[in-house]
C-alpha cells in the first residue's frame, strides 16, 4: 500500500498542509505543500490520527493501493484511493 502523510498546521482559517509521499517499500517518494486550504475530502483511503506528541501540527496517515491527491478552486484538498 501506499501512503501519504498528511501534516496539517493551522492558520486562522485555513490550513498549511505539507504532503509526504511514501512507496509501496516504505521510501518517500516525493513532497507537496499547499498553503490557503480551507478543506480535506478523503475518499476510497484509510486514515489513521496516530498518537500525537504536541497538539500542533496534527498529522495524519491516508493509506490507499494508489493515492491520487489534487487541489480544487486553490482551497479544497482532494485526497483519494484509486479504484481499480
Amino acid at each position: 500500500m501506499e501512503m501519504v502523510f498528511i501534516t496539517l498546521k493551522f492558520l486562522p482559517e485555513e490550513y498549511h498542509v505539507k504532503l509526504e509521499f511514501y512507496g509501496e517499500d516504505g521510501r518517500l517518494v516525493k513532497t507537496m505543500e499547499y498553503e490557503g486550504v480551507k478543506q480535506i475530502v478523503f475518499k476510497d483511503v484509510e486514515v489513521r490520527v496516530n498518537r500525537q506528541l504536541s497538539q500542533s501540527p496534527l498529522v495524519m496517515i491516508a493509506s490507499a493501493q494508489g493515492i491520487d491527491v489534487s487541489l480544487i478552486e486553490n482551497s479544497v484538498l482532494y485526497v483519494r484511493g484509486k479504484q481499480d
